[in-house]
């Protein structure tokens, strides 16, 4: 017989997989962004988020490992829709006002991240020290804009 999972512990890997999910499909919308941008600035914006984006997704299937989760499973349809939203955005823009479109589609996403759920803020389990180490660590994630 399965033992039944702690409702905190579900939560916390519902929402660790929903970030997994948004910041991979977040991987996968910058470099069409790159590609479409006209600013070398904005590019090179796109490019850093790029890599911080990369590590934050490596920090997640860290605490993945530690905490015995498979992050994969779930799909963040919050950032689909946001992505979405943001591709027709685009669609409608002239290439003179594609940048500025670009760092609005930017913005919507930038904002859905800036702070994780309480729930998958790591900190409400005693038992489980690692993860507060792990905490610690996480570097501020910084605007590229």
């Amino acid at each position: 017989m399965a033992e039944e999972m702690n409702p905190l512990e579900e939560l916390l890997q519902d929402e660790l997989k929903d970030l997994y999910s948004a910041e991979n499909q977040i991987i996968k919308a910058l470099p069409k962004m790159i590609k479409g941008s006209e600013s070398a600035e904005l590019k090179r914006a796109f490019e850093r988020h790029l890599e911080e984006t990369k590590r934050q997704v490596e920090r997640l299937n860290q605490i993945g490992e530690e905490l015995g989760i498979k992050m994969t499973g779930k799909k963040c349809r919050g950032m689909e829709g946001l992505i979405e939203e943001g591709k027709e955005m685009l669609d409608e823009l002239n290439e003179e006002n594609i940048d500025a479109g670009l760092i609005g589609a930017a913005d919507l996403a930038r904002h859905a991240m800036i702070e994780p759920p309480d729930s998958a803020q790591f900190g409400f389990w005693p038992r489980r020290r690692r993860k507060r180490r792990l905490r610690k660590r996480r570097p501020r994630r910084e605007s590229a804009f």
